[in-house]
């Protein structure tokens, strides 16, 4: 029937999971409908603006990768196929249409709820009785996080009849009501944790579904590099059974240095700052098991693990330039050939910090790219495995080299822009949810002051000029508090290039 009346509509349909998105895709092309779908390590700009222009394509169909960072006001019609419970989840795919250009009164938001489930009883009995899908913003994830968290656990855990179900969901209910008038009486500093609990969360989750988390071979390889380069006389060994465990002992200077950086940065102290041998485990875990106690723990918060980096970043800032060569760990799909490389550091700041490395490869011969997600992890395998190409200046042509690293310096100063307008459009949307948080709660305090100042002065009680006093100085924190938030909307960004070269693999 849309299509019938309103040919012109596009829609935007949200999904957890990659295979229903698949799934729809299909009945969807089947039906006559043409749809394109966007994941995690899509170019979100370009296929957002190839939807926009082609009125051939008429359903976008996503993850949650396009519920934060994007403009779709050319859009008017939601439909959540998967409902998250968390509403605030819910506000955040509405903010994709409902803003500035939206020139449709109304959207239509279409929620799929299969009836006698628990995601039915979870919007019957929860979200539909707290009017929370009509009051998110006042609702912060503050809020519903915890409570949400436990709920979804015990519900999931199963054993449940459908009595104790009702009877958890509306326990849920009314600790959420709880939580919402104890969140009243911080409101005032609670602008900075505006979707930050979310952001973190999902940091993680990235983290550990790309395998970009810091592994211990790495944190290995990082500690020997940074050992050889910065400790001469340095004894540093590891057991040959794979443990991990072993000996060190920095040398006179850098144990100063790491004693005297651990008091400046208030850390723990170190053994391996005595200028003694010192047994270690490394680790990249917040804490070992088993771990004896004349042994100390080497992991990524480690104070010579933040004194390495400290240095690193100190460093010149002139890119690196090599030559290696990798015939084994080659990762699966890259074929063999002579490639350029240029890797660069990317830093932006606004309402949060995003540093983020990113890497391309250019075979010499035209015939290949790899850039993104690829091209990150065959870096990260160069450094752990890859060996200096000694003849690399008589195997190669020198015209051919600088034209590949050219081409490669170009792609990635075009992942630069799209991924500064992507931090942007973010950081629009994040500054606006903290503006809208601070004025609400300024807003509703300043009514409330106002009322307690004229039924003072109305029964000529003294407690008038103490009342001013609370408003003035509520005046003045909000302003001081919007003027910050106001700041960081005006974002910064830094690019440094930290690797050049050729890399010949061999897979």
């Amino acid at each position: 029937r849309l299509k019938r009346e309103r040919p012109r509509d596009k829609v935007l349909l949200f999904s957890f999971f990659r295979g229903t998105l698949a799934y729809l895709h299909r009945r969807l092309g089947n039906a006559g409908f043409n749809s394109v779908m966007v994941r995690g390590g899509d170019d979100k700009e370009a296929i957002v603006e190839r939807f926009r222009a082609d009125a051939s394509l008429q359903v976008m169909l996503s993850t949650e990768v396009m519920a934060e960072g994007v403009d779709l006001q050319f859009m008017r019609v939601l439909i959540n196929y998967d409902l998250p419970w968390n509403p605030m989840r819910v506000e955040q795919r509405i903010g994709r249409m409902d803003r500035i250009g939206q020139e449709a009164e109304t959207i239509s938001v279409f929620n799929l709820v299969l009836a006698d489930t628990v995601d039915d009883k979870i919007q019957r009995r929860l979200f539909q009785r707290l009017k929370l899908f009509e009051d998110t913003l006042g609702c912060a994830e503050q809020v519903l996080g915890d409570v949400i968290a436990k709920l979804t656990r015990d519900l999931l855990r199963g054993g449940l009849t459908p009595e104790q179900e009702e009877s958890r969901i509306d326990q849920a209910g009314m600790a959420i009501e709880e939580n919402r008038r104890a969140m009243l009486e911080v409101e005032e500093s609670a602008a900075d944790l505006v979707g930050l609990a979310d952001y973190v969360r999902d940091r993680v989750i990235k983290a550990h579904q790309t395998e970009r988390h810091i592994d211990d071979g790495s944190l290995v390889q990082f500690l020997r590099d940074f050992l050889e380069h910065e400790a001469p006389g340095h004894r540093f060994r590891l057991d040959s059974d794979g443990s991990l465990r072993g000996e060190l002992m920095l040398p006179a200077p850098l144990a100063l240095d790491l004693q005297a950086f651990c008091e400046h940065h208030r850390m723990r102290p170190s053994r391996l700052a005595s200028h003694q041998s010192v047994k270690i485990v490394i680790r990249n875990h917040v804490n070992a098991p088993n771990l004896a106690t004349d042994c100390e723990l080497i992991n990524q918060f480690h104070p010579l693990i933040k004194l390495a980096a400290h240095r690193s970043s100190d460093r010149d800032a002139e890119p690196l330039v090599h030559a290696v060569t990798l015939s084994d760990h080659v990762p699966s799909g890259i074929n063999s050939g002579i490639y350029a490389i240029a890797a660069e550091r990317w830093g932006f700041e606004g309402v949060r910090k995003d540093v983020s490395l990113s890497a391309c490869f250019i075979r010499l011969d035209g015939k290949g790219l790899i850039e993104g997600d690829e091209a990150f992890d065959l870096l990260n395998t160069l450094r752990a495995h890859g060996r200096d190409w000694i003849d690399a200046s008589v195997s190669i042509e020198v015209d051919a080299a600088i034209a590949g690293l050219e081409c490669a310096r170009r792609k990635l100063a075009a992942r630069f822009a799209n991924h500064r307008r992507a931090f942007q459009a973010e950081n629009v949307d994040r500054a606006r949810l903290q503006l809208a948080s601070i004025e609400s709660s300024f807003e509703r305090r300043r009514q409330q002051l106002e009322a307690q100042i004229a039924r003072h002065h109305a029964a000529g009680s003294r407690l008038e000029a103490a009342d001013r006093k609370r408003l003035e100085n509520l005046t003045n924190r909000f302003e001081l508090q919007k003027e910050k938030i106001e700041r960081s909307n005006r974002t910064r960004e830094e690019k440094r290039s930290i690797a050049e070269g050729i890399a010949r693999i061999e897979s």
